[in-house]
């Protein structure tokens, strides 16, 4: 007997390895904010929200996990990027399957693209508005914006 459902998109996905990706992602992060945004900025942190320096990052509530991963001998971030990469190259291959080379492509791009024009864009401007504030030279101009948002910094 013929089913009356619709495969979508939502029904195909694998979800153990949806959740491993968000895992994979969430360390990437945790190990940025750490080592490169709240360890070196610790000063800068506290005049923005008007508190003392920290002086260790125990107060963090990822802290633990990240101080018990680099005792076990892993990078946080370098173990998330290698399960992330590992994860689309068992994906990627059954997604290429399924709807073909181009279909896939174009759908990457549209759901790629945009959003890293946003997030960089948001960047871009807080950066300005930060060195505007601050009396400090801006060190971009639009035709590096654009190069960038282009993909063809390297080029140029």
């Amino acid at each position: 007997m013929p089913s009356d459902e619709v495969d979508t998109p939502q029904q195909d996905k694998i979800w153990f390895l949806q959740g491993l990706r968000g895992i994979a992602a969430s360390l990437v992060v945790i190990d940025h904010l750490v080592l490169g945004f709240w360890q070196p900025n610790n000063n800068l942190l506290a005049v923005f929200s008007y508190l003392q320096p920290k002086t260790t990052n125990e107060y963090l509530a990822y802290y633990g996990a990240y101080e018990f991963l680099t005792r076990l001998g892993i990078e946080p971030g370098t173990f998330g990027v290698a399960l992330f990469f590992l994860i689309s190259g068992f994906v990627i291959p059954i997604s290429l399957e399924k709807i073909g080379g181009v279909r896939f492509l174009t759908a990457r791009f549209f759901r790629i693209f945009p959003t890293y024009i946003v997030g960089f864009s948001i960047t871009f401007t807080v950066i300005f508005l930060y060195t505007w504030a601050n009396h400090i030279v801006f060190p971009f101009n639009w035709q590096s914006y654009l190069a960038q948002i282009l993909l063809i910094r390297d080029w140029l």
